[in-house]
């Protein structure tokens, strides 16, 4: 929702949103981008035969004080606003109770998340690159 959409100062809707008072844009905002990352998802579980685009792993990224993960372009990666995102996809992933993978950990926001749905068993992947 933040890659490229953001204005002079640095800021995209989700923050603006939800700094400003304004509870139901940030709901609505929220519940879209929930909405596009399970129709994303469904389209990469259709069994296309394409090899992925892994040279994201070779990529830097930096953290900008305690809430942003830039990459090489300042294009935020992960914001701390998003964590009402973060906390419904985990409410969704953790529906069923079940094991959960998370590869790429991030800021870990989702991650604490999902222990507070306790699931079954929670596995961290972290991406790490040969320097």
């Amino acid at each position: 929702m933040c890659r490229n959409e953001l204005d002079n100062d640095g800021h995209c809707a989700g923050e603006w949103a939800s700094g400003s008072g304004h509870p139901e844009l940030t709901a609505a905002l929220i519940e879209h981008a929930v909405q596009a990352e399970m129709v994303l998802g469904a389209v990469g579980r259709t069994g296309h035969s394409r090899a992925p685009d892994l040279s994201y792993l070779q990529q830097p990224v930096r953290y900008d004080g305690d809430d942003k993960l830039l990459d090489t372009e300042n294009d935020a990666v992960m914001m701390e606003w998003e964590a009402p995102l973060m906390e419904r996809h985990a409410q969704v992933i953790c529906a069923a109770r079940g094991d959960v993978l998370n590869v790429g950990f991030g800021m870990g926001i989702i991650d604490s998340y999902m222990q507070t749905h306790k699931p079954r068993s929670h596995t961290i992947i972290e991406v790490r690159r040969q320097l």
